[in-house]
């Protein structure tokens, strides 16, 4: 078997490190919605929130903290960890139709808006709207 990860830094600029630990600092989920199997269904749910799976991650961004590319980020990371964490074993990772992702603003998100647009045809179905 070849150990390719040290190719990458065999006589070149590059240093390789391995199972580099990514934990150096505690991250923070704003809300994690979990489906029981015990209860009452849901009647009624915010504006959005209709289509809640089994486990529905959500990001919250105030007035002073903008819903940009650098909060989508983090919400993608925050899922692959959760997704990690609540699955039987890393060889059997939940499906990922379990998840659903969510990001509110107070604010109205001009620049991921604009910015998710440019260049995708109106009818592809692609982007965020207004």
């Amino acid at each position: 078997m070849i150990d390719w990860h040290h190719l990458f830094g065999l006589e070149s600029n590059y240093e390789v490190e391995l199972e580099k630990s990514l934990s150096l600092q505690q991250q923070y989920l704003d809300v994690v919605i979990i489906k029981k199997s015990e209860g009452k269904p849901l009647k009624e749910v915010p504006d959005g929130l209709d289509n809640l799976s089994e486990h529905n991650l959500l990001t919250y961004k105030s007035l002073w903290e903008p819903l940009d590319s650098w909060a989508i980020n983090e919400l993608i990371s925050s899922y692959v960890i959760y997704r990690k964490q609540v699955s039987p074993s890393l060889n059997k990772l939940l499906p990922k139709e379990h998840f659903r992702l969510y990001a509110v603003s107070t604010r109205f998100p001009q620049q991921i808006i604009n910015r998710s647009n440019q260049g995708i045809p109106e009818k592809s179905g692609c982007g965020l709207k207004p």
